[in-house]
């Protein structure tokens, strides 16, 4: 497995959402969401998103914190390649595996995560730069839940076409 996105100087931040978000009970919301949208995923609709309010977790939320998706890939399934403008992303793979793939410096980096969700850091998080453009594909034969924190209250998605 390969994870370059959590750098020295993005970990602290990492550490403090992976604590966060980690905590049993914040977990179990997160999760239980995954579950309601598991059933809207198929070959023809490879995944499901849900924006959560972020007052469904209380007022102890990490200052990074701005926003909150929730999505559930089809096995095999990419999304749209898209970039976000006025935020910064962090992704929590919370069941799973996945890849993201980032341009940087004209180049396609491919970071895998959420192989084993109790082995490490890298393995539940990626970083996703400010207006970097990216996609994500979930791997193997299960589905694939991840949630998108954003730092933008309201997030500006752009999608590259072809």
């Amino acid at each position: 497995m390969q994870n370059n996105s959590i750098t020295s100087k993005i970990r602290p931040v990492v550490v403090e959402l992976d604590n966060f978000f980690s905590n049993p009970s914040i977990f179990k919301k997160l999760t239980t969401i995954s579950k309601e949208l598991l059933p809207e995923i198929s070959a023809e609709q490879p995944y499901a998103v849900r924006d959560v309010s972020t007052r469904e977790f209380g007022e102890n939320l990490p200052g990074e914190v701005g926003s909150i998706r929730v999505a559930v890939f089809f096995p095999n399934e990419e999304t749209k390649i898209e970039r976000h403008p006025n935020s910064t992303q962090f992704l929590f793979s919370i069941d799973g595996s996945g890849e993201t793939r980032v341009l940087r410096d004209q180049k396609w980096e491919k970071d895998v995560y959420g192989e084993n969700y109790e082995a490490s850091l890298d393995s539940r998080w990626h970083y996703v730069e400010k207006n970097a453009w990216h996609q994500s594909v979930a791997v193997g034969n299960k589905p694939w839940t991840l949630v998108a924190i954003h730092t933008a209250t309201d997030v500006q998605d752009e999608y590259q076409i072809d």
